[in-house]
């Protein structure tokens, strides 16, 4: 079903595990890419879901990583971070 603010405000599922990917790369010219990716189905079918450009903040030193969540209970499992 899709996105609709009064009918249908959230499409992320309940209560079933989903997976979540991320990359961040150094861009030329001192931006940063993000994008995020999800398997909704726990079938390893990731799907593209959101990406950006951050022309601000280049990361030149290594540093901290984390998740963080302002919706929902959750639970995190297997969560890892590497270097590619």
């Amino acid at each position: 079903m899709p996105y609709d603010a009064d009918t249908n405000p959230n499409l992320i599922p309940g209560n079933r595990w989903i997976g979540l990917r991320s990359t961040v790369k150094n861009l030329p010219g001192g931006s940063v890419a993000i994008t995020l990716w999800a398997d909704i189905t726990g079938t390893g079918a990731w799907t593209e879901v959101a990406s950006a450009v951050d022309s601000g903040t280049v990361i030149a030193e290594k540093g901290y990583a984390g998740i963080r969540t302002d919706f929902m209970d959750v639970e995190f499992d297997d969560y890892r971070a590497k270097e590619l």
